[in-house]
C-alpha cells in the first residue's frame, strides 16, 4: 500500500527515487533468480523495504525483525540471540554480489548500510531521471507538510552514503599513487646456529630441507642462509638483529637432541621491532633411519611456518588489521575470510583482490585467490555465474603461474564445482606435485576424492594433512568425520563434528543429524534438523537433489539416508 510516509523524492547521495520506482525494483530483485539470496533474507528485505517505504523506520528494530521475519519468541533478547546481526550481514554480501554482477545503466539499487537496517534505494546519475523528478506534480516542495520523516530519511541516507564513503576512504589508503597501498611478500632470513660434529651433517640435512620446503609456499621470499648472531643465540628473547639485510623477518634455529629424540628450536623475528614475533619446539620421534628425522622435521617445520594459515601469514594478518593493503596483503586477509567462512570477510575480499588486478593484472596469486574466494561465496542453491566467473579467475591463474600450486588448487577447486572430476583430481595431483608439503592442497584433494567414493586415497591425503603440523581445516576434519560415519563410528564421527565447523554447514547439519539418530539420540537428531529447515523449509523433498548437486556419491547419501530414518526423517 501506498502511504503519505513515504517522499516521492527520498533520495540517494545521488538522484532521487519514487516510491513507484522503489516498490518496482523491491519486487523486481526478489523475484530474480540470479539473486543469490535466502527466501527469509528475501523476506527480511521486502519487511524493512516496506517500512521504509511507509515512513515506519522507527519500527525497524532487531527485536521486530526477529518477532516478525524470523519467528522468535516475544522473549528474544538481540543481546544473547544475533540472528538479526548475522543475517543482515549475509544480505549486505547477497546485495553486493548480486548489483556487482548487474552492472546495467538507468537502474536503481538497494543497499543495507552497515551499523542499522534501514534500506537506501539509491537512483541512477541520469538526467532525465533527475529532470522527471523534479518535475514530478507530487514533488517534496508541494507536500512539505507530511514530508518531514521523509527529510529525515532522505537525510539518513545522505549520512550513511557520506559515512560508507568515509570509510572505504580510510580502509583504502588513496593518493597520487595507488601502488603505494600494494603490499609484497615478506622476505626471511634463515640462521642457525653452528652445530657441533657429530650432529652438524645431520643438522645440515635439516636446514636443506626445510630451505627447499619454505620455497614452495608462495608465502616468503627467503635469502641467503645465515649464521645466528651471538645475542641471539642466548635465547634473548628481545636481542635486536643487525639492520644489514633487506629481510622483514629472520628465523632462528637450533638443532639439538635429547635422549634419543631430535627437536629444533625456532624463532621469528621482527627485524624492525628487534623482538620475537613467535616461538616454539618442533619434535620429530626417533625412526629406525636416522637420515629421515631431519627431513621429517624440515617438512613439518615449513608447514607450521608459511602454509595458508601457518605463523608468518598470521603475522602479516595482525598487521593487515590496522594497516589493510592490497597485493600480498590482499591474499593473506582473503586466506583468512576463506577459512572463517565469514560473508562479510568473503565480500570484502573480493574486493580488495579486484582491486588488485586493477593495479596488477598478471598477479596469479589474486587471479587464484579470486577464484578461490568466489567458490567460497557461492550460496546453496547452486550459482552459474559464480562458477564461471570462478573459472576464469582460475584459467588466468594457470595461464600465468602454472607451476605454482596455488594456482593448481583454484583449478582443482573449480573443475569440481563444475563436475569435470578428472580434470579437478588432475590439478589437485598436479599441486601435490609442486609442493608436496601443502596440507591445504592434500586436504582439498583428499575430500574431493572422498566425496566421489574413492575412500582410500582420499583418507590417506586427509591423514596426512593432519598429521602435517598444520591446524586443522574444515575440510581435515568434515571428512574425518564423514569417513568416522561411514564406518560405524559415531561417537568419533560426533566428536570431529563438535570440534570444529567443516566447510559445508547444510551438509555438517544433515551428518550430524544422521550421527546423533545412530547414536539413538533423536531429539537431539530433531533439532539438528529444526536448524536446516529454518533455511530449508522443504528439505526433506529437497536433500537428495541438494546432495547429489554437492556432488556426494550415491552411497555416501544412501548411509546419510540410513541414519535420518531412524530419528523418522525420510529424505
Amino acid at each position: 500500500m501506498h502511504s503519505e510516509g513515504w517522499s516521492k523524492e527520498v533520495a540517494s547521495p545521488a538522484e532521487a527515487v519514487s516510491e513507484q520506482e522503489a516498490r518496482a525494483e523491491l519486487d523486481r530483485l526478489i523475484a530474480d533468480p540470479d539473486f543469490a539470496c535466502t527466501d527469509r533474507n528475501k523476506r527480511f528485505l521486502r519487511f524493512v523495504a516496506e517500512a521504509t517505504l511507509e515512513g515506519r523506520q522507527r519500527s525497524i528494530k532487531a527485536y521486530a525483525i526477529a518477532v516478525d521475519v524470523f519467528g522468535r519468541a516475544s522473549s528474544f533478547d538481540p543481546v544473547t540471540d544475533p540472528i538479526v546481526r548475522i543475517e543482515a550481514t549475509r544480505l549486505r554480501a547477497a546485495l553486493s554480489q548480486y548489483y556487482a554482477r548487474q552492472d546495467k545503466e538507468g537502474r536503481i539499487r538497494i543497499e543495507l548500510p552497515k551499523g542499522h537496517y534501514i534500506p537506501v534505494f539509491h537512483a541512477p546519475e541520469a538526467t532525465e531521471q533527475s529532470e522527471r523528478a523534479a518535475s514530478a506534480p507530487n514533488s517534496a516542495a508541494q507536500l512539505a507538510g507530511p514530508q518531514r520523516p521523509q527529510r529525515r530519511l532522505a537525510l539518513w541516507s545522505f549520512a550513511a552514503g557520506f559515512l560508507m564513503a568515509l570509510l572505504a576512504w580510510v580502509n583504502w589508503p588513496s593518493g597520487p599513487d595507488e601502488r603505494a597501498a600494494i603490499r609484497e611478500r615478506p622476505s626471511l632470513a634463515i640462521e642457525m646456529e653452528d652445530v657441533a660434529a657429530p650432529l652438524s651433517d645431520e643438522a645440515g640435512q635439516f636446514r636443506d630441507t626445510l630451505t627447499i620446503a619454505l620455497s614452495r609456499f608462495r608465502t616468503v621470499q627467503i635469502e641467503a642462509l645465515r649464521d645466528v648472531p651471538p645475542q641471539l643465540a642466548t635465547g634473548s628473547a628481545t636481542a635486536a638483529l643487525p639492520m644489514t639485510t633487506r629481510s622483514r623477518y629472520a628465523l632462528s634455529l637450533k638443532y639439538r637432541v635429547m635422549d634419543g629424540h631430535r627437536s629444533v628450536y625456532w624463532q621469528i623475528v621482527n627485524r624492525g621491532r628487534g623482538t620475537v614475533m613467535q616461538a616454539g619446539e618442533e619434535h620429530a620421534a626417533t625412526l629406525p633411519d636416522a637420515g629421515a628425522t631431519p627431513n621429517e622435521l624440515g617438512t613439518r617445520l615449513a608447514a607450521r611456518l608459511a602454509s595458508a594459515q601457518g605463523v608468518i601469514n598470521q603475522l602479516e594478518a595482525q598487521e593487515e588489521r590496522t594497516h589493510p593493503s592490497l597485493g600480498n596483503g590482499c591474499t593473506v586477509r582473503s586466506l583468512q575470510a576463506v577459512d572463517s567462512g565469514s560473508a562479510e570477510l568473503l565480500n570484502e575480499a573480493q574486493t580488495c583482490l579486484r582491486k588488485t588486478l586493477q593495479l596488477r593484472p598478471a598477479d596469479a596469486d589474486a587471479h587464484a585467490m579470486l577464484a578461490i574466494v568466489l567458490l567460497k561465496q557461492e550460496p546453496r542453491e547452486r550459482s552459474a555465474y559464480l562458477a564461471e566467473s570462478a573459472g576464469e579467475s582460475a584459467a588466468r591463474a594457470m595461464a600465468l603461474a602454472p607451476d605454482v600450486d596455488r594456482s593448481q588448487i583454484a583449478q582443482m577447486l573449480a573443475q569440481f564445482r563444475i563436475g569435470h572430476h578428472e580434470a579437478a583430481i588432475a590439478a589437485g595431483r598436479r599441486a601435490l606435485e609442486l609442493n608436496p608439503y601443502n596440507p591445504v592442497a592434500k586436504a582439498e584433494l583428499g575430500r574431493i576424492l572422498f566425496i566421489l567414493g574413492r575412500w582410500d586415497e582420499g583418507i590417506a591425503l586427509v591423514m596426512s594433512a593432519e598429521q602435517s603440523g598444520y591446524p586443522p581445516t574444515a575440510a581435515v576434519q568434515g571428512t574425518l568425520a564423514f569417513n568416522a560415519y561411514r564406518l560405524g563410528s559415531f561417537t568419533e564421527a560426533l566428536l570431529r563434528l563438535e570440534q570444529s565447523e567443516p566447510r559445508d554447514c547444510y551438509v555438517r547439519h544433515i551428518l550430524k543429524a544422521a550421527t546423533l539418530a545412530q547414536l539413538d539420540r533423536v531429539p537431539d537428531a530433531l533439532r539438528e534438523i529444526e536448524v536446516i529447515e529454518r533455511e530449508q523449509p522443504n528439505f526433506q523433498s529437497r536433500a537428495r537433489k541438494d546432495l547429489n548437486q554437492r556432488q556426494y556419491t550415491p552411497s555416501l547419501v544412501s548411509m546419510l539416508a540410513a541414519g535420518l530414518a531412524k530419528a523418522g526423517i525420510g529424505i
